[in-house]
């Protein structure tokens, strides 16, 4: 967890008789009440094993259960609870919560503008409050903006009161701190997954891409997200698999035909439906260009950076399809086309920095497939422009070797 900064205050339990002076219980209060908002359901506190000192656990393990997750109260304690300070501290909740699944957060700040956002969410939210040097949690669970009330988790039937102005002077001493909870979505699995990949860290986008899965197995975006992985671990069979099934779901999207028809060929599958898929990406890719270019010219200027952002990285996924495509056509013995398609690509500037080199590889791919076309000194004159454009010995090293082995033929 990032810390604030901010010494976190070590957290001992409020004694249950100061607690019942500061809060007042009542019976369980009904969801549809009149002028109270509540989460649905019913949120109650287990009996842990340390009556005066639990309520970090309790708090907890009640917070879990609503939201669907399993975790017996001495599971909790045992994570949780230190006994050297007779109590819990939020570090270790936060961590227990997340092993778990949950999305769970520290923060500081805010007031019960904070609580009643939560609460309107659909997530319990727990505080941690201050009394005559003691500290103690409560489990926020619904509140009354006319009656100026929250409404706190309590044992058995039974619920806890406190007024917004007994709140406010109870929290303030901790700077408002308080941990909310939630449950991360699919969609919210599969957005911080993506956001992974394009950063490089393919092993934790492919946890949440999984993570995704389990809640949702027909998730396409998941599915074309792992797709991509197994493509850049060159496991072409399983990536082949991930896309035909996000396909489903995705039968439009041009960067999942694009992928599938590019696993396809690894694969040395049916090139002909590669050719066909790759065709229909790019005619996707052509049709959003076409779109965001019109977008650019009416967008006002707050808007038009953004904009030209999305058409830049548009054509730098065209140089990558037609790439594809060039591949398709070679792979259907079709040379003068592939070459055409492989020009095609290089009209799309390159954005460079993760993959600088790629030009440079494309500019060989068309030399060699004009040497193997029989069209030797145009095959050279495409050498030397992929060497000029390299930065890399290695790829140096594979085109002056190529080209040596285009004198020998």
């Amino acid at each position: 967890m990032k810390s604030s900064g901010k010494r976190l205050l070590p957290l001992l339990l409020l004694p249950l008789a100061a607690c019942a002076g500061i809060a007042t219980e009542v019976p369980r209060i009904s969801p549809g009440a009149l002028g109270y908002r509540l989460l649905a359901g019913s949120v109650t506190l287990p009996q842990g094993s340390n009556p005066k000192t639990n309520c970090g656990p309790e708090t907890l393990c009640a917070a879990l259960s609503f939201l669907g997750v399993p975790a017996s109260i001495s599971e909790v304690e045992r994570a949780v609870y230190v006994p050297a300070i007779q109590g819990s501290v939020a570090p270790p909740i936060v961590e227990f919560a997340r092993r778990k699944g949950v999305k769970a957060k520290i923060s500081e700040g805010g007031g019960n503008w904070k609580l009643r956002g939560q609460i309107d969410a659909g997530f319990p939210v727990m505080i941690e409050v201050t009394h005559k040097g003691l500290y103690h949690y409560f489990l926020v669970v619904g509140y009354n903006d006319a009656e100026r009330l929250f409404v706190c988790a309590y044992y058995g039937d039974r619920q806890h009161l406190l007024t917004y102005e007994k709140l406010e002077e109870l929290w303030r001493p901790t700077r408002f701190r308080s941990i909310a909870f939630s449950i991360t979505t699919a969609d919210q699995w599969v957005e911080d997954g993506y956001d992974c990949l394009d950063s490089g860290r393919y092993e934790l986008a492919e946890e949440m891409f999984l993570k995704a899965l389990a809640l949702q197995p027909d998730h396409a975006k998941a599915l074309a997200g792992m797709g991509r992985i197994r493509i850049q671990q060159e496991k072409y069979r399983e990536a082949e698999g991930f896309l035909e099934a996000a396909l489903k779901g995705l039968p439009d999207d041009s960067e999942v035909l694009n992928n599938l028809a590019d696993t396809i060929l690894n694969l040395k599958g049916d090139a002909a439906r590669a050719e066909r898929l790759s065709k229909e990406s790019i005619a996707g890719t052509l049709r959003r260009l076409a779109e965001l270019e019109e977008e650019l010219r009416a967008a006002p200027p707050g808007t038009a950076a953004r904009v030209q952002k999305d058409i830049d990285q548009t054509r730098v996924s065209l140089f990558y399809y037609y790439g594809t495509l060039g591949q398709a056509f070679e792979a259907n013995g079709r040379l003068k086309e592939s070459i055409e398609a492989r020009l095609e690509s290089l009209k799309y500037p390159h954005a460079g920095e993760d993959d600088p080199d790629g030009p440079a590889r494309r500019t060989l791919e068309i030399a060699l497939a004009l040497g193997r076309a029989g069209e030797r000194e145009r095959a050279r004159e495409f050498f030397k422009k992929a060497r000029d454009l390299t930065k890399d010995p290695d790829l140096r090293a594979r085109i002056d070797e190529s080209e040596k082995l285009l004198g020998k033929n």
